[in-house]
């Protein structure tokens, strides 16, 4: 009787530790407050001019680093840095993506602003938020479907230039920004083009999927949407 006491409280006490790792891992990846009252949108379109995919790339779907058309631009592709949450947009022709228009790819409010140190000294907060990523703006959007009231969030980084203030109401096809890259921030040196995320939880902006312990597809899943499909589905 004594040993199956002890193994029941032993089993209480691993369950509530469970129970409060969870809750602190759901804290620490949830650090952006939800706007509440924001206007549903009417629809999506594309982030980048002209609200299509016109001109620009789509990448295929991800297959495994080994595989010979392996492509670390495709949503869900598994890297050395993690698993990939974006679609990073390039330009169909090759040419330079940088300076193309950035759209808000629906009706919104702008929710996080991260400042790189090398475009925005003024603005940069002084911390390590654009590493790896310069410029990044996180505009919350709410829709309704089917009748049910859904938000998801709109990634946009490496961008060359920020043209929204944190909690600016925006418009669908207004523009917030425009394609860069990294400036060599931290070490980092990405090429012109948009790293663009769509996330169904509210993660700060430069949240990074390895970083806050999302090491399999189907974690990342909990919290990422495939951004093209989304979008063609979701259509004013």
């Amino acid at each position: 009787m004594k040993l199956i006491k002890i193994c029941l409280l032993t089993l209480l006490v691993l369950a509530l530790f469970s129970c409060i790792m969870d809750s602190d891992e759901s804290e620490e990846i949830s650090m952006i407050s939800i706007v509440e009252n924001n206007p549903p949108t009417d629809g999506f379109d594309f982030p980048v001019m002209p609200g299509e995919m016109n001109g620009w790339r789509e990448p295929p779907d991800a297959v495994p680093e080994t595989d010979p058309n392996f492509d670390p631009s495709s949503f869900l592709a598994e890297r050395s840095d993690g698993i990939h949450p974006a679609i990073d947009f390039y330009k169909e022709d090759g040419s330079d993506a940088g300076g193309s228009e950035l759209w808000a790819i629906g009706g919104g409010v702008v929710v996080d602003i991260v400042y790189d140190r090398v475009t925005y000294p003024d603005k940069h907060d002084g911390g390590d938020r654009d590493e790896g990523w310069g410029n990044l703006i996180l505009i919350q959007h709410d829709y309704v479907e089917s009748g049910v009231n859904k938000r998801v969030y709109a990634q946009y980084a490496h961008c060359q230039t920020i043209e929204v203030e944190l909690y600016q109401s925006v418009t669908r096809g207004q523009r917030v920004g425009l394609v860069g890259g990294t400036n060599g921030i931290v070490g980092s040196n990405f090429d012109n083009h948009l790293h663009f995320e769509l996330r169904t939880t509210n993660l700060k902006a430069d949240a990074w999927p390895q970083s806050i312990g999302l090491n399999t597809v189907e974690a990342v899943l909990q919290h990422y949407t495939h951004p093209l499909e989304f979008i063609r589905a979701h259509r004013p």
